[in-house]
């Protein structure tokens, strides 16, 4: 679940690819260091960029900040891992809690499209993998461990931050979906809250990441089912 450089300090711990990280990581850099043109993953990737929306609710998709190819070689993907390890946790276990699932070597091997969607009410991303049926479904089902309900960071500044994981009670998109929330005090002093919402139609996943304020997890909602609507278009 992937965020802008400016707003991953803010976050600092909980982000993942995803792509998810999550990790909506803006970061300028190159393309996609995956398999050469022609490859049936690189074609698999192609694919998905295809599907991914052009933009939702004055959010426009940023094509500088896109990404498609081998998820764990897209250089979004390498700088979440990087920059995880600045990072001290109170519990180690819990370093990027809520998308854990995309350290698996399948989904690092997976064919993926990075999407960043920015306007002037914020940035969200989405990402989209190709994977075997059964293990997109124990995606979906993947809960953080008890432990890290709650945790603490501290930052490369010596600053140090408290996470508090909880499950969103919201609509099924696609077969099946789950949406995490991960709430922080921002610098200002205001809670800031990642959404994550992974959802799942076959062998596709999607993951969506948004930071917001309190109560926003409906924007993301309407986001994925919206991204999944078109992908059904696209791909069928």
């Amino acid at each position: 679940m992937n965020l802008p450089k400016k707003l991953r300090t803010s976050v600092a711990v909980p982000l993942g690819a995803a792509a998810l990280a999550w990790g909506l990581v803006g970061c300028g850099g190159e393309a996609s260091t995956g398999p050469t043109p022609g490859s049936s993953a690189e074609e698999e990737a192609a694919r998905l960029h295809e599907a991914q929306l052009s933009g939702f609710q004055g959010l426009e998709r940023v094509e500088d900040e896109t990404r498609a190819g081998v998820y764990g070689e897209l250089d979004v993907v390498q700088e979440e891992i990087e920059g995880r390890s600045s990072l001290t946790l109170d519990k180690p276990e819990c370093a990027d809690a809520a998308n854990q699932w995309d350290q698996l070597p399948e989904v690092q091997q997976a064919p993926a499209s990075v999407a960043l969607f920015q306007g002037s009410e914020g940035a969200l991303s989405h990402t989209l993998l190709e994977l075997p049926e059964e293990l997109a479904a124990q995606v979906v089902a993947f809960v953080p461990p008890e432990e890290c309900t709650t945790y603490e960071a501290t930052l490369e500044d010596g600053t140090t931050r408290t996470y508090t994981v909880h499950e969103l009670d919201v609509d099924t998109i696609g077969d099946e979906s789950r949406a995490l929330a991960v709430e922080m005090q921002g610098e200002d002093g205001k809670k800031l809250v990642l959404y994550s919402l992974l959802y799942r139609r076959g062998e596709r996943l999607g993951a969506v990441s948004m930071l917001g304020g309190p109560g926003e997890e409906q924007r993301v909602v309407d986001f994925a089912a919206a991204a999944l609507d078109y992908q059904n278009q696209v791909l069928g």
